[in-house]
């Protein structure tokens, strides 16, 4: 080879000059040993027969053990044979398919198919329910994080109906709403307070950081759902607290007597939605105690609940109500009930007697 191309050993030999980076030792000896098992297997498959390949006699005595297959009259046993091989849509059999690894595939492959079929209505959006007889609210009004923690309650029957907008504040939009009590199965009127997400002072307050950098919108909303849902459960948690303070049971005799502001009770939390008592009767809200019209008799009844009301409060659940005024007071069958507990803090070593002074004067 070297008479009759002489140009390939130049060649060869000017390669390693020509090239930035020969190749390493560990490179060379790898291809030489995957080069000879290439011979080798090339010289066994030669040196193999036909007849040992193909040899039905050897696969015959293997399953001489078995029992035959039973074969009907007037069949030589061919015909099922070839309907075994049928290589239709739905069928796929062979010996093999009786093994327990072979079944465990073909489950698998089912429930792949399966998926595949059913891929278009995981993705799809189910129609959220809002109304009943078209007097609801609409669904465009909420937002998709809104929109899939409303289908979850009322997937598990918790909201049954979201009828109508009561009240829109500054951080959150209440709607009036039914739903299912689980120990009766009546229904019953519920209070869904849903904060907002893309709107008031929390955006603002969440653009930048502490040095004046702007963050990404993905980063603020992340955020801005973060601190909602912490505030919502710092509401629950309140509300549970004062719930149970102000309770019917009483702890001395003078506080025995006459009746207590109420709050209202909590009943579930969904990312930033919560889900509380109505105060209220036929879908429409209490009036506040600055809006109610209330005779002399019943404004000193009132002032001595409230004062009741804040005393049990800073006792018994050590909670102060910080923004305690006549608009965060309903009254409704001749009693008051204290709102916005989102806002309380709790009594420690700070300095806390302004807000409760703040609290009694207002």
């Amino acid at each position: 080879m070297a008479a009759i191309c002489p140009w390939r050993m130049t060649t060869a030999a000017s390669t390693p000059t020509q090239q930035s980076s020969s190749p390493t030792l560990q490179e060379i000896m790898d291809e030489e040993l995957a080069l000879r098992l290439q011979d080798e297997e090339w010289i066994q498959l030669a040196e193999l027969d036909d007849s040992e390949v193909l040899d039905l006699d050897d696969s015959e005595d293997e399953f001489e053990d078995k029992e035959p297959v039973p074969v009907s009259e007037g069949h030589d046993g061919y015909d099922d044979y070839d309907e075994s091989y049928d290589l239709g849509d739905d069928a796929c059999s062979d010996d093999f398919g009786a093994g327990p690894g072979f079944n465990s595939l073909r489950e698998s492959m089912r429930r792949q198919a399966k998926h595949e079929g059913h891929r278009g209505t995981f993705l799809a959006k189910s129609h959220i329910d809002l109304g009943r007889n078209g007097s609801g609210a609409q669904e465009n009004m909420f937002d998709e994080l809104t929109q899939a923690v409303l289908r979850k309650l009322m997937n598990k029957e918790i909201v049954t109906a979201v009828k109508a907008r009561v009240h829109t504040g500054r951080e959150a939009n209440v709607f009036h709403g039914l739903g299912l009590e689980k120990a009766t199965g009546q229904e019953r009127e519920l209070t869904l307070k849903i904060f907002k997400i893309f709107k008031g002072d929390f955006t603002r307050a969440t653009e930048c950081d502490p040095t004046g950098r702007r963050y990404g919108m993905e980063y603020v909303r992340k955020n801005i759902r973060r601190h909602l849902k912490a505030q919502t459960e710092r509401e629950y948690k309140y509300l549970s607290r004062a719930s149970a303070a102000l309770a019917t049971g009483t702890i001395t005799e003078t506080e025995s007597v006459g009746r207590c502001a109420r709050v209202p009770k909590p009943f579930i939390l969904r990312e930033h939605m919560l889900v509380t008592e109505f105060v209220g009767a036929d879908g429409h809200l209490a009036p506040s105690l600055g809006d109610a019209r209330l005779s002399g008799a019943q404004l000193r009844s009132a002032y001595t609940d409230l004062l009741r009301a804040v005393r049990r409060l800073y006792q018994r659940a050590r909670l102060i109500h910080g923004q305690l005024t006549a608009a965060s007071i309903l009254y409704h069958n001749g009693q008051c009930w204290i709102m916005d507990l989102g806002h309380a803090v709790e009594v420690g070593p700070e300095s806390h007697a302004k807000m409760l002074t703040r609290s009694l004067d207002n």
